[in-house]
C-alpha cells in the first residue's frame, strides 16, 4: 500500500573582484596565470573559500598594462594570506611575475600551488619556466635587475611549503567531474562515482545494481568517452534504467556525440575493428551515443567558468528526488505504465483532498507493480511519502495506524473491494487485468532472451508458454527465467513437465522453477521463505555464510531467477512464490511437524517443541506467539535436533531450564529467557546471540579453551545479572549491546578480541563509573559507534578516547576529560576524524565540555545535542568548528553566554534557557543575525536609491556558506537533511524583535517590495501560551509560503512553533529567494508576499481552533515606498482567516488580466465577465468601491504609484454617472509601469476633472501614449 500526505503546492559565490572606488581588506588574495587555470582550477578554489566564509580576492575586473596597478598592490598589502597557483605558462608573464614578487614583500603568509608542474621547475627556472626567463631576459636586456628579482621571487616561492597537484586521469576524473561530485554531495544528492571499482573487460555487478538503484544519471562526455567500452557499457546501462538522464558535454559538440564525429567517430570505426564478431555490441553503443546526444543537457566550453557552469547544473537538478526515495518496481517491465497512468488519474491529485484507490485483481497479476510505479510517478508531489507492505499487520499496531492517515492512498488487495463503497466519492477501484497477448510476448521475450530478439524456431513453443501461463505476468516471469539461457530441446523437456501441471495450480508452476536449483540454493530459498523475508540481505548472508553455503551466491542466483527481488538491502518475495516455498517444506512430511526442516508456525513449533517431536531434519525454528504465554517446553525439546541452525522465540516464558542446545546453532533470538545457559553448550557455530534481560552470564564467552570465532553480533541489553565485561573470546565481533545493564560496574582493561568492534552500546549501564583508558589506545581502531548516554555515574573519559579515530556517533553524559599519566602525543593518530554526529543531551552531570576544546580533532562533525544539561557556557572553541550545522542547546536552565559560533551553522535550538543573554550586542539573536547577513537599522524603502538607479543591476547576491556537506545517513538526525541545506533556524527565549521593518498581529500576510536582487530576509514568530492546546498535547507545524509577482506559492519552511514565550527565526538562503525571484519575470519592481499558516501535519476528524502566533515580523532591505498613505490597510495585506477557510480571502492579484499564464491557459475557453463591469451604474458607492478595488489590484502589480492613486480616489467622488469599465480587465499585456506612473499623475488632478476611458485603455495597453489627454 502506498500513501502520500500533504500536496505541495505547484548560490552563486561572490566574486571579490576590486573596485577602483572603494577598498577593503581581503583574508585571501590569489594570484595566477588565466589561460591555465581561471575557468578551471582556480574558479573552484575562489567559491570553496568563499563557501568557507574566506573574503578572497579573485582580479576578474582588472584592467592589464605593461605594470602593476596602484589598486592592485594596495589589495595585496591589506591581504593575509596569499595563494599563488603556479601553472605551466605562469612565468610567461611579466604581470604575475611582478604580482609575485609584491606578494613576497607584504605577505604574512604565503602558500603555493604547484599546478600539474614540479617544484623544482619553480625553484630552478627549469622546462617552461625557464624558457619563458630567457625570453624575458632578452626582452628586458636594459633592465636586468628586473629580471633577476623575478628569478629570485621564483626561486623563494619554489621552496615554500605548499600543495602539489597532478593530473593524472584522463580527460575529467580529477579535475571537471571531481569539482562537479563534491557539488553534488555538498548539496545533500547521495552522488555516486566509481573510485574504487575494479575495472575489468566487463562492467561489474556492483555498478549495475548501483546504476539501477539511482535516481538520476549524469553523463560527463567527454573527448575520450566513446574509446572506453566500458563507459560505452554504463551508458548502454543507464539509458536502460534511469528515470532521469543529463549529459553534459564537456568540451565538445553535441553533434559530434549524436552523429559520431571527430573522436567519437573515430573511437566507434576502431571498436568495429576489434569487436568483428559482436557487430551488434557496437551497433549497440552507436545508438546509445545517438540517444543521449540528443538528449537536453548543458554543453560546457573552454572559456566557461566551470565552478559556475557546475552550479547551473546543481540548481537545475530537480530538488524532487530527495523528497521521495524511489521503491524497486521491478525489471524488464511491460504494460504498468498504461495501467500505472489509469490510476493516477483516479487519484486526481491536482485536487485538494483526501482520495483512495483499491487495485484488485488476481494474485501475482502486477497489482503491487503498478502501485509501485504509480507512487514513484507522483510521490515528489507530496511533502511526505511512504510504501508499506504487510499492511494487515501493520494497520494492527498503533504506529501503524499513524503511517496509514494521509491524502492520498493506494490499497492493493484479491479481495472484492465492495466493502469499501461505503467511503463514497474519496474512494474509487481498479481493476488489475490479465496482459494483452502482445504485452505478454513482449513479457516473456525480455526475461526469456533479455536483448535479442525471438528466433522464429521458437515461436510455437513461446506461444505453448503463453496460452500455458494465461497472460498472468507472475507465471511468465517464472517460467521464462527458466528457460533463459538453455536451448531449444530442453524448452521442450521443460514445457512438457509444465503442460503435466493443471493450468489453475500456479503453486505448482512456480515450483518447476525451484526444482531447477541447485541444493544450496534451494536452502537459501527456503530459509527466506519461511523465516527472512523483509529482513536485511547483508543481516541473512551472515547468518547464513558457512564454508558450503555461499548465501552471497544463492541470494543472486534467486534474484537471477526472479524468485525475489533485493529492494534498498531488503529481501523481498512474491506472496504466491513465498507460498510455494512453504508448501515444498510442507510436503517434506504432511502429517509429521517434527520431520520437515523447517517450522515458522508457532502453533507447529510449540507442538514439536512440548511434546518432544524433533528429529535431525529440524533446521530452523520461529515460535513468536502472537501474545506473552507460559508453556511447558521440554526440558530435552532440542536433543534430537542435532541439525538446527536458526531458533527464533518470542513471548515465551519456560516452566524448567532447556537442559541441551545444539552446538551448531548458527542464531539464537530468545528475549527475557529465564535461565542461564546450559553448562554443556560450546556455541562455536554461533554468528549472531540475541538474547536480551535473560540470566545469561558472559562466563561461556569467555572460556579460553576455544574462540567464539564465528560470532558478529552479541546482544545481551537489560542483562541484570552482568556485573563485569571480562576478556570475551570472540576476535570477529562487530557488534556489541550491553545496554540497561544496570549492575554493569567493570570493564576489562585489555581488548584484545575487540579490534573489529563497531557499535557497542552501552547505554543506561547506570553502575559503570570510568572507561579504562588502555582500552582506547590499544584496541578499538574501527569502533564507529559507542553509546554511553544514560551512565550516570561515569564522572569523565580518558583523553585516550581521541584515539578512535574512526567513530562517527558518539552519545556520552559526560564531556569532562581524565587526564591519564601515559600522555600521548597529540599530533598524530588522534582525532575523530570521520564523527559527524554527538548526543550529550539529558546528561544532567554534564557541566563541563572538555571535549569540545580541541576543533581540529572534529573536522568532520555537523550535528550536537546539548539540550537538558547543566551547562553554563558554550565555549569559544565551538565557533571553530569548520562544518558545525546544528546546535540543539534546548531547557539548559544555567546556560548564561555562548561565546561563539561557526559561520557553518545552520540551526541553534535555544528555547527555554531563562538565563542566557538574547538581548546584548554579543548575544545569541544578534549572534544568528550577524551570521544571516541581517542588517539591524534596515528602514522600508532603504533600499530603493540603491536597487533602482544601479545600472549594471545582475543577479549577483553575496556570498553564503551554503555549501552543505553530505548529510549523514544516521537514523537519528535523518528528520533533519531535508531542510537543513535550505535554510538558517534560531529557536530562542523572546517575545518580539523590535527592529523588523514589517511586523503584523492579526494578519497572517506580510507584503514588500523588491528589486532585481532579492535581499537578505529574516522572519520571526513569537508564541504565547494557549491552554487548549497544551492540554489536548496537539502538534502544529509552522508552514511559510513566499509568492513573487503573483506567481504561485512556494513553500520555504516547514517546522514546528516553539514553546511559549520563545521565538522562531527564519532566513532562507539567497540563492532559493533569487531563483524564485528570476522565475518570476521580474521587474524593476517586484511585488512579494510572505504567508504562514499553522496546521496539523495530519487531517483529523473534529477542529480545534488554529493556533497563531502572538506576533510576527519580516525583515528586508525592500524598496516600499517610505511614505504610504494607505498602510497596513486590509486591501494592502490580506486578512488572516480566523476559521481557516481560505474561499473567503481577497485576491486582489487574481482581479488583474495579467496575474499568471498558467490560470489563462486553464480558462481560455471560458467567456470572461469583468468584476467592474455594471448594468446599473447609477449608484457611485458601489461603482467607487469597484475601481478601488482595481486600483488596489493594480497596486499589487507593481503598477502603483501613491501620490496618483490618492489622487485618483479623491477625484472619484466627483465623477460624471456614466463610466466606461468594460475594458479594464480585458487586455493581456502588461503596461510599462514609468508610463503609468507619469500619465496617472497627469490626469489625476485636484479639481475631479478626469477621463477614466483613456485611463484605462493606457492601464491596458501601456504604449502608443497620447500627447493630449481630454480634460
Amino acid at each position: 500500500m502506498a500513501f502520500l500526505t500533504n500536496k505541495r503546492a505547484s548560490s552563486s559565490t561572490s566574486s571579490s573582484s576590486f573596485s577602483s572606488s572603494t577598498h577593503q581588506n581581503y583574508d585571501v588574495f590569489l594570484s595566477f596565470r588565466g589561460e591555465d587555470t581561471r575557468y578551471g582550477f582556480t574558479s573552484h578554489l575562489h567559491k570553496a573559500l568563499c563557501d568557507q566564509g574566506f573574503n578572497t580576492f579573485i582580479d576578474d575586473n582588472l584592467k592589464r598594462g605593461e605594470q602593476i596597478s596602484i589598486e592592485l598592490l594596495k589589495t595585496i598589502e591589506s591581504s593575509t594570506v596569499s595563494i599563488v597557483v603556479l601553472s605551466k605558462n605562469y612565468a610567461s608573464s611579466t604581470w604575475c611575475l611582478d604580482e609575485l614578487v609584491k606578494i613576497l614583500e607584504c605577505s604574512q603568509q604565503v602558500f603555493p600551488v604547484f599546478y600539474n608542474i614540479d617544484p623544482s621547475e619553480v625553484r630552478k627556472q627549469e622546462g617552461e619556466f625557464g624558457v619563458a626567463l630567457t625570453k624575458h631576459e632578452e626582452i628586458f636586456k636594459d633592465d636586468t635587475d628586473r629580471v633577476q628579482n623575478w628569478r629570485i621571487a621564483l626561486n623563494k616561492v619554489g621552496n615554500l611549503s605548499g600543495w602539489h597537484y597532478k593530473n593524472e586521469g584522463e580527460d575529467t576524473r580529477y579535475g571537471f567531474t571531481s569539482h562537479l561530485h563534491k557539488a553534488l554531495c555538498d548539496q545533500g544528492f547521495n552522488t555516486f562515482i566509481d573510485d574504487n571499482l575494479k575495472r575489468g573487460e566487463e562492467i561489474s555487478i556492483e555498478l549495475l545494481k548501483t546504476i539501477e538503484s539511482s535516481t538520476v544519471s549524469i553523463v560527463v562526455l567527454s573527448k575520450n568517452y566513446a574509446s572506453s567500452t566500458w563507459c560505452l557499457d554504463e551508458l548502454i546501462k543507464i539509458l536502460g534504467c534511469s528515470q532521469l538522464i543529463l549529459p553534459v558535454f564537456y568540451n565538445i559538440d553535441p553533434s559530434e556525440v549524436r552523429k559520431q564525429k571527430s573522436e567519437f567517430g573515430g573511437a566507434l570505426t576502431k571498436h568495429e575493428e576489434i569487436f568483428r564478431d559482436e557487430i551488434d555490441k557496437v551497433q549497440n553503443w552507436r545508438k546509445a551515443l545517438n540517444k543521449v546526444g540528443s538528449l537536453s543537457g548543458w554543453h560546457y566550453k573552454n572559456g566557461d567558468t566551470e565552478s559556475k557552469f557546475i552550479q547551473t547544473i546543481i540548481e537545475n537538478i530537480p530538488r524532487t528526488i530527495l523528497k521521495c526515495t524511489p521503491v524497486f518496481v521491478g525489471e524488464r517491465l511491460v504494460g504498468v505504465k498504461p495501467r500505472a497512468k489509469a490510476v493516477e488519474l483516479l487519484l486526481r491529485i491536482e485536487l485538494n483532498e483526501f482520495r483512495m484507490v483499491v487495485i484488485h485483481g488476481l494474485s501475482g497479476i502486477g497489482k503491487t507493480t503498478i502501485a509501485k510505479a504509480v507512487y514513484n510517478r507522483i510521490g515528489n508531489h507530496f511533502d511526505r511519502s511512504s510504501f508499506l507492505v504487510n499492511v494487515r499487520e501493520t494497520s494492527e499496531t498503533e504506529d501503524g495506524i499513524i503511517k496509514l492517515q494521509g491524502s492520498r492512498v493506494i490499497i492493493t488487495t484479491t479481495t472484492n473491494p465492495q466493502f469499501l463503497a461505503t467511503l463514497g466519492k474519496v474512494c474509487t477501484t481498479y481493476e488489475a487485468k490479465k496482459l494483452e497477448k502482445h504485452e505478454a510476448l513482449q513479457l516473456f521475450q525480455k526475461h526469456a532472451i533479455p536483448g535479442k530478439k525471438l528466433n522464429k524456431n521458437y515461436s510455437e513453443l513461446t506461444n505453448r508458454v503463453i496460452h500455458y501461463a494465461q497472460d498472468l505476468p507472475i507465471a511468465l516471469i517464472i517460467i521464462a527465467c527458466d528457460l533463459c539461457g538453455r536451448p531449444k530441446h530442453e524448452w521442450e523437456i521443460i514445457l512438457d513437465k509444465y503442460n503435466e501441471i493443471p493450468h489453475e495450480d500456479i503453486q505448482e508452476v512456480l515450483r518447476v522453477s525451484y526444482d531447477g536449483l541447485e541444493e544450496i540454493v534451494q536452502d537459501i530459498f527456503l530459509d527466506i521463505a519461511c523465516f527472512f523475508k523483509g529482513w536485511k540481505k547483508d543481516y541473512v548472508v551472515n547468518i547464513l555464510n558457512t564454508s558450503d553455503s555461499h548465501p552471497g551466491y544463492g541470494i543472486q542466483r534467486l534474484v537471477d531467477k526472479c524468485l525475489i527481488t533485493v529492494d534498498h538491502g531488503i529481501l523481498l518475495m512474491h506472496d504466491l512464490i513465498e507460498q510455494m516455498g512453504r508448501e515444498v517444506v510442507r510436503r517434506e512430511s504432511p502429517h509429521i511437524l517434527g520431520e520437515r526442516s523447517r517450522l515458522w508456525h508457532h502453533k507447529d513449533s510449540l507442538n514439536v517443541l512440548t511434546e518432544n517431536k524433533g528429529s535431525d531434519k529440524v533446521r530452523g525454528i520461529i515460535l513468536h506467539s502472537p501474545r506473552w504465554v507460559k508453556v511447558p517446553l521440554h526440558t530435552q525439546a532440542f536433543k534430537r535436533m542435532t541439525n538446527l541452525r536458526i531458533l527464533i522465540v518470542k513471548n515465551l516464558d519456560i516452566c524448567k531450564a532447556i537442559q541441551y542446545f545444539p552446538n551448531g546453532v548458527r542464531f539464537l533470538s530468545w528475549p527475557q529467557y529465564p535461565f542461564p545457559l546450559p553448562s554443556n553448550y560450546y556455541p562455536q557455530q554461533l554468528v549472531r546471540l540475541d538474547m536480551p534481560c535473560s540470566r545469561i552470564g558472559l562466563e561461556q564467552l569467555c572460556n579460553q579453551e576455544f574462540q567464539l570465532e564465528n560470532m558478529k553480533h552479541l546482544n545481551l541489553s537489560g542483562c541484570k545479572f552482568i556485573t563485569k565485561l571480562p576478556a570475551l573470546c570472540t576476535p570477529n565481533l562487530e557488534t556489541l549491546d550491553l545496554s540497561h545493564s544496570e549492575n554493569l560496574v567493570k570493564i576489562q582493561e585489555s581488548g584484545e578480541f575487540l579490534h573489529k568492534l563497531k557499535t557497542w552500546n552501552l547505554y543506561c549501564c547506570k553502575k559503570l563509573q570510568n572507561l579504562p583508558n588502555n582500552l582506547m589506545l590499544t584496541s578499538l581502531e574501527v569502533l564507529e559507534k559507542l553509546i554511553l548516554s544514560g551512565c550516570k555515574n561515569l564522572r569523565d573519559l580518558p583523553d585516550g578516547i581521541y584515539k578512535l579515530q574512526q567513530l562517527q556517533n558518539l552519545e556520552t553524559p559526560t564531556a569532562k576529560l581524565r587526564p591519564t599519566c601515559n600522555s600521548f602525543d597529540s599530533s598524530s593518530g588522534y582525532g575523530f576524524l570521520k564523527m559527524t554526529y554527538l548526543n550529550l543531551s539529558n546528561m544532567k552531570s554534564l557541566i563541563e565540555l572538555d571535549l569540545l576544546m580541541k576543533p581540529d580533532y572534529f573536522p568532520a562533525l555537523e550535528y550536537i545535542f546539548l539540550s537538558d544539561t547543566n551547562i553554563i557556557a558554550i565555549p569559544e572553541s565551538i565557533s571553530r568548528f569548520p562544518k558545525l550545522k546544528y546546535l540543539a542547546i534546548s531547557s539548559c536552565k544555567y546556560l548564561r553566554e555562548i561565546q561563539g559560533l561557526p559561520q557553518s551553522i545552520r540551526w541553534v535550538y535555544a528555547e527555554n534557557c531563562p538565563l542566557l543573554d538574547n538581548e546584548s550586542p554579543s548575544g545569541l539573536l544578534n549572534q544568528v543575525i550577524e551570521i544571516m547577513g541581517i542588517l539591524p537599522n534596515g528602514v522600508c524603502g532603504s533600499a530603493r536609491s540603491n536597487e533602482l538607479m544601479d545600472p549594471q543591476f545582475t543577479d549577483y547576491f553575496p556570498s553564503e556558506t551554503e555549501g552543505a556537506q553530505s548529510e549523514s545517513e544516521s537514523g537519528d538526525i535523518s528528520q533533519f537533511t531535508d531542510y537543513i541545506t535550505k535554510y538558517r533556524l534560531l529557536w530562542v527565549s523572546g517575545t518580539e524583535i523590535p527592529w523588523f521593518n514589517h511586523q503584523s498581529v492579526e494578519n497572517n500576510s506580510i507584503l514588500f517590495w523588491v528589486g532585481r536582487k532579492f535581499p537578505k530576509l529574516a522572519v520571526y514568530f513569537a508564541f504565547g501560551v494557549d491552554e487548549a492546546h497544551v492540554k489536548k498535547r496537539v502538534l502544529y507545524e509552522c508552514v511559510v509560503y513566499i509568492s513573487i509577482n503573483g506567481c504561485k506559492k512556494h513553500e520555504c519552511m516547514r517546522r514546528p512553533p516553539p514553546e511559549a514565550h520563545n521565538l522562531l527565526l527564519y532566513s532562507p538562503f539567497q540563492r532559493f529567494l533569487q531563483q524564485k525571484l528570476n522565475e518570476s519575470n521580474p521587474t524593476d519592481q517586484n511585488h512579494v508576499e510572505v504567508t504562514y499558516k499553522i496546521q496539523h501535519p495530519f487531517p483529523r476528524p473534529g477542529k480545534l481552533n488554529a493556533l497563531n502566533p502572538t506576533r510576527w515580523g519580516v525583515h528586508v532591505e525592500c524598496i516600499c515606498p517610505q511614505e504610504s498613505g494607505i498602510p497596513n490597510l486590509p486591501l494592502l495585506t490580506a486578512g488572516h482567516d480566523d476559521d481557516d477557510d481560505d474561499d473567503d480571502d481577497v485576491d486582489y492579484w487574481s482581479e488583474l488580466p495579467f496575474h499568471g499564464s498558467d490560470d489563462l491557459e486553464a480558462e481560455e475557453d471560458e467567456e470572461y465577465h469583468s468584476p467592474l463591469v455594471l448594468d446599473d451604474t447609477s449608484n457611485l458607492g458601489v461603482v467607487s468601491e469597484k475601481l478601488t478595488t482595481a486600483v488596489k489590484a493594480i497596486e499589487v502589480a507593481v503598477l502603483y504609484d501613491h501620490q496618483a492613486n490618492r489622487n485618483l480616489e479623491l477625484a472619484l467622488a466627483r465623477l460624471s454617472r456614466r463610466f466606461k469599465f468594460n475594458r479594464l480587465l480585458w487586455g493581456l499585456q502588461k503596461p510599462k509601469i514609468q508610463q503609468i506612473q507619469q500619465h496617472l499623475k497627469e490626469v489625476a488632478t485636484d479639481s475631479g476633472a478626469l477621463s477614466l476611458d483613456k485611463v484605462f485603455e493606457l492601464i491596458m495597453e501601456g504604449e502608443n501614449l497620447p500627447s493630449y489627454l481630454e480634460k
